[in-house]
């Protein structure tokens, strides 16, 4: 898979403003609807 729309130089190639870098992160949503929340306290990253 071509993955160079997810770095800068894709700009170079196309002339189009699109993604500007790969992020990583983590998430929660309340699904419940009840305004739940998560309260994250520790996040590591390793590449491999």
């Amino acid at each position: 898979m071509d993955a160079t729309k997810l770095s800068d130089d894709y700009f170079q190639k196309t002339g189009h403003v699109m993604f500007t870098g790969a992020f990583i992160g983590i998430c929660c949503q309340d699904l419940s609807g009840v305004g739940g929340y998560a309260d994250f306290d520790f996040f590591s990253y390793k590449e491999e």
